[in-house]
């Protein structure tokens, strides 16, 4: 049960490079080693062997280039062969730099929603001839959603969650604040920490349109300012809205900033519909995602 000795065989050796997409580079490599020893010797102690690279043992003085798979061959009694195949990702100075330094891939999509509308492309309120307002008038509207792809030597799952309930508060990647949220994310492990592992991360983030308002409201909800109650402009206390025949509504009213009730003005022929106000709310907490760090480098 003795291995005596364990010899490289050069006839065995093989080097393979891809790069799919031109920045990310990974190698696969093929050694062979001649391995010789008694006739009783077991297949679990050839594996123990320290003198055969073990599974996940790193190849030469690359950095994550790694043993994956080994095939043991019995040549004869006393002569078997071991077959190794490392694969690994590594960086664009050369084999051996780490994947670390590999460059983000970026890719940039679109895709439309049917968002809700309640005004024109001029600004007037969507209403009906009689200055009902109509509900339920959508939008498609395009969003451009950029998909970002890198390597990170430690991953937080519950840090990166935070930014799933965020917006953009700096510039990024040439988009105002307030445009950009992210709305995906996705992270592998590519080998574990106990062996010096990284972690492979997918980002998809959302920029939207900010129809009919500014960029850094784009992901604000956004409604007209309307209801059933508005404030008397001689008591100023709240009151039920009444109609032009001095009755209370049975519908909501237009309502102005400061919570008054928006009326025609018929001297002036200004309808209450082409005064409405909007009000809009903040649903998303602003980060700074610079800190995601998708970008850098």
């Amino acid at each position: 049960m003795t291995i005596h000795r364990v010899n490289r065989m050069w006839s065995r050796d093989s080097f393979d490079v891809q790069s799919l997409d031109g920045l990310r580079k990974r190698a696969g490599i093929v050694e062979g080693h001649q391995i010789e020893c008694d006739p009783d010797t077991t297949e679990l102690e050839l594996a123990a062997d320290s003198r055969v690279p073990a599974t996940g043992s790193l190849w030469k003085t690359t950095q994550q280039i790694r043993c994956k798979r080994r095939n043991f061959v019995r040549v004869s009694p006393v002569l078997w062969m071991a077959i190794l195949n490392f694969e690994g990702e590594y960086g664009p100075e050369g084999p051996n730099d780490t994947p670390l330094n590999s460059p983000p891939i970026k890719k940039w999509t679109d895709i439309e929603t049917d968002a809700p509308i309640d005004e024109d492309i001029n600004g007037k309120a969507i209403v009906t001839k009689t200055g009902e307002p109509i509900d339920g008038v959508t939008m498609k509207i395009a969003d451009n959603v950029l998909t970002v792809q890198r390597n990170y030597q430690v991953f937080s799952p519950f840090l990166t969650s935070q930014y799933r309930h965020s917006v953009n508060s700096d510039n990024f990647d040439g988009y105002p604040p307030g445009m950009a949220r992210l709305t995906g994310f996705s992270a592998e492990e590519v080998w574990d920490e106990a062996a010096g592992g990284y972690w492979t991360v997918s980002a998809s983030i959302q920029f939207r349109e900010p129809y009919r308002t500014t960029p850094e409201r784009a992901w604000w909800a956004r409604v007209r300012h309307e209801g059933y109650y508005c404030y008397s402009p001689d008591t100023r206390k709240k009151v039920k809205c009444i109609d032009k025949h001095r009755e209370e509504v049975s519908r909501p009213e237009l309502l102005d900033e400061d919570g008054f009730q928006i009326k025609d003005d018929e001297e002036n022929g200004i309808l209450a519909r082409d005064q409405a106000i909007w009000l809009e709310f903040p649903l998303y907490k602003p980060l700074p995602y610079a800190a995601l760090g998708l970008l850098d480098g």
